[in-house]
């Protein structure tokens, strides 16, 4: 289970500094983090899921148990991480769409009516 053991920690990691656990995250920079963990994911996925050998040399003998090649395995994984880098990509585009609305909605406050002098 190579995408478990590579994708995982980032993973964990990634919804811990998004979440802003220590209340100092502002959207711009959870938003930012999001898209780095994205391309992380689908970058790293798309590596396994063209790779045209078994990556780890020790990985060879342990998928046939499971009936599957080696290679076909790490495909596998790879589609998996893309999927996981994907969840990161809409996740991001929701507080980025989130984050303008908020934005917009905070400029057409109605104004509110001076009294003309007399």
């Amino acid at each position: 289970m190579v995408w478990l053991a590579l994708e995982s920690p980032v993973d964990a990691l990634g919804w811990v500094g998004v979440a802003g656990v220590h209340g100092h995250r502002t959207q711009f920079e959870a938003i930012a983090l999001l898209g780095v963990i994205a391309l992380q994911g689908i970058w790293g996925g798309a590596l396994f899921v063209f790779a045209s050998r078994p990556i780890y040399e020790p990985y060879l003998d342990t998928t046939q148990p499971w009936g599957l090649d080696p290679v076909d395995d790490i495909s596998l994984g790879g589609v998996i991480m893309c999927v996981a880098g994907l969840a990161f990509v809409v996740t991001a585009v929701v507080r980025l769409v989130s984050l303008l609305l908020s934005l917009e909605g905070g400029d057409r406050r109605r104004p509110t009516p001076t009294p003309l002098p007399t």
